[in-house]
């Protein structure tokens, strides 16, 4: 009788260990599905995001990559707890981890940062006409590292995303009309005559009515005992129009005042 009480104690103890162990690797499996499915369905929404705003393939990359990595930390986490071992633990080695990485690569850090910033608050996208400081022009490319803009010299400018954040950015992009609205400031001499200023702002935008989608215009913008100065807005469908169509209203706008002065 004794031996059939051991004997039922023992049983009792191997089904209750062998619940428990299936209870721990029902739940471990749920937390690895889980894990996946919301992997998949944050990198499918993030891929959408990336073709929506024409995002580059490094920063597509870059921005799948960070999903992947922060998801599986929170996984293994999960994990570590069903398992007995204190996530505390866990978070510990990481933030340990992560501040030895800190110190090795501050910079590139504080860059990646930035660029995940600019990816997500998107002052300006693919293609929009802007100014950054001294350097504008068009943006070709926006990565998790730099933003990389073709001015109007036909050069590449890679403005690291760190310092993209400390600059004065300008979008000529307008949200109504669909297009990108240039301002050239022009400056004249104030002897030069108000109405021989406007007579060749007329002729020179005249030039260009069939070729724009929108009438140039321009309005006077600053008068004082020195110069007199004037806005030129120029509309274009295509950003890159910029690229050229600025130097050449400048350079009309001079040959029409030079032969204004010589034949007053």
């Amino acid at each position: 009788m004794f031996l059939a009480i051991v004997w039922w104690c023992q049983m009792s103890q191997l089904v209750k260990n062998i619940h428990n162990y299936l209870t721990i690797a029902l739940k471990l499996t749920v937390i690895l599905l889980v894990t996946a499915l919301i992997e998949r369905l944050i990198t499918i929404h993030l891929n959408k995001y990336a073709a929506r705003v024409k995002l580059s393939p490094t920063a597509e990359n870059a921005l799948v990559t960070l999903s992947r990595f922060i998801i599986v930390l929170g996984g293994i986490a999960a994990l570590f707890e069903i398992g007995g071992l204190p996530s505390d633990w866990f978070v510990g080695f990481s933030a340990l981890a992560g501040t030895a990485i800190g110190f090795a690569s501050t910079k590139s850090i504080g860059n990646f940062i930035a660029g995940l910033y600019v990816l997500i608050s998107r002052p300006f996208s693919i293609g929009d006409y802007v100014r950054m400081g001294d350097v504008e022009g068009v943006v070709e490319e926006v990565s998790i590292n730099y933003t990389k803009i073709l001015t109007p010299s036909l050069n590449h400018v890679l403005i690291s995303n760190q310092d993209v954040l400390g600059l004065k950015i300008t979008n000529f992009r307008t949200e109504k009309e669909g297009l990108t609205c240039y301002e050239l400031s022009l400056e004249f001499p104030k002897e030069f005559p108000t109405h021989e200023v406007e007579r060749i702002l007329k002729e020179v935008i005249s030039e260009y009515e069939e070729l724009l989608p929108k009438r140039p215009e321009y309005a006077m913008t600053k008068l004082d005992r020195l110069s007199k100065r004037y806005h030129l807005y120029i509309y274009v469908k295509d950003p890159k129009q910029l690229l050229s169509i600025p130097s050449e209203v400048l350079r009309k706008v001079a040959l029409r005042c030079d032969s204004s002065s010589q034949h007053p």
